[in-house]
């Protein structure tokens, strides 16, 4: 992400992600200097039952199913996704780099 411009960021604590994540999981920002361009990206482990529940919540909160094991809040300017393989819960802001997680190639 550097070669694009984008600097890691590590300010404290990540908002609404941080009730989800948990001590167990990976969190990350990357920013553009001068810009508003912001790249989110979590995941951390979690049982199918626990993605189960995650999964209904996002749905009552207006994400839409985009797959088997994934889902997306579709609004414009912050839209995001959650994806689940293997135990473990992704996500990315914008939803687009949901795509790029070399773990769900």
């Amino acid at each position: 992400m550097a070669m694009d411009g984008l600097t890691f960021r590590d300010d404290g604590p990540g908002g609404e992600l941080d009730s989800v994540v948990g001590a167990d999981g990976l969190r990350c920002e990357w920013t553009k200097p001068q810009t508003d361009l912001t790249v989110r990206y979590a995941n951390w482990t979690r049982d199918m039952p626990a993605w189960d529940v995650l999964r209904a919540q996002l749905l009552a909160d207006g994400y839409i199913e985009t797959g088997p094991w994934s889902v997306s809040r579709p609004i414009p300017e912050f839209d995001s996704a959650y994806r689940y393989r293997d135990g473990v819960i992704h996500y990315a802001s914008p939803a687009r780099f949901i795509g790029w997680v070399t773990a769900l190639q």
